[in-house]
């Protein structure tokens, strides 16, 4: 369950970069991470701490920033993969 929202999470993270431009500016490294850790702190229904959010949620950043150049380049399967490769840092 919580794997599955954190899903959700990630893919709107991803889906919001996408809109913000071309390339992987700071600014929009940290909208990424202001979203990613707020919705997965949210949606966590109060099991997930700020910090164990930020690790994850940089984890799967630095995943999707080295296998794509552009954010709009993100699909779903890399999306996936980068929450299976970063689902350590949930436990």
């Amino acid at each position: 369950m919580k794997t599955t929202k954190l899903l959700w999470v990630l893919m709107l993270a991803a889906i919001f970069l996408v809109s913000c431009g071309d390339a992987w500016p700071n600014e929009e490294q940290e909208a990424y991470m202001d979203e990613c850790i707020n919705a997965a702190v949210t949606s966590g229904g109060g099991h997930l701490s700020w910090s164990v959010a930020e690790d994850y949620c940089e984890c799967t950043l630095n995943k999707l920033m080295k296998k794509f150049s552009k954010p709009e380049d993100i699909t779903t399967v890399a999306a996936l993969e980068a929450i299976g490769d970063c689902a350590y840092t949930l436990e």
